[in-house]
């Protein structure tokens, strides 16, 4: 099986017209994926990942063009800018609040990295252990 086309099964969010400007698709986490990125002793929660960014939960707003170099599954380094940060409420009740980050990749990270998070995606939604198949390649236009 292949975790690429297993997550497109759950298709990307939005279209691509309007306000979405996303070129790739994007890849949702199953719920309870235990799939951090980490940012020094914070770790937030991966919500999707595609070739060009990632998103993830936050209890701290950050700045657009801010750069971090988060880490996941302890060995993948993940250089990003903030694209945006958006308030959501988690519990109206107990005004409980946390940010999605959307985060653009840049230069460092390659093809290989979101390859090696989508595979661990896959396995914690179920998936089998046998090797896919598929390869995410780089884009041959991108910047090396």
């Amino acid at each position: 099986m292949d975790p690429l086309k297993e997550a497109s099964k759950n298709p990307a969010q939005g279209s691509a017209t309007g306000s979405e400007r996303r070129t790739e698709p994007r890849y949702n986490f199953a719920d309870g994926a235990r799939i951090f990125a980490h940012l020094g002793p914070k770790a937030f929660q991966i919500v999707n990942i595609s070739i060009g960014g990632v998103a993830f939960y936050s209890d701290v707003a950050f700045e657009p063009g801010t750069n971090l170099l988060l880490s996941a599954l302890g060995m993948i380094a993940l250089d990003v800018e903030i694209l945006d940060c958006e308030m959501e409420e988690v519990d109206s009740r107990m005004m409980e609040y946390r940010y999605k980050v959307r985060a653009k990749f840049g230069p460092r990270v390659n093809g290989y990295q979101v390859y090696v998070l989508a595979r661990e995606m896959y396995l914690q939604g179920g998936g089998s252990a046998t090797p896919p198949e598929a390869v995410i390649k780089p884009d041959p236009g991108a910047r090396r």
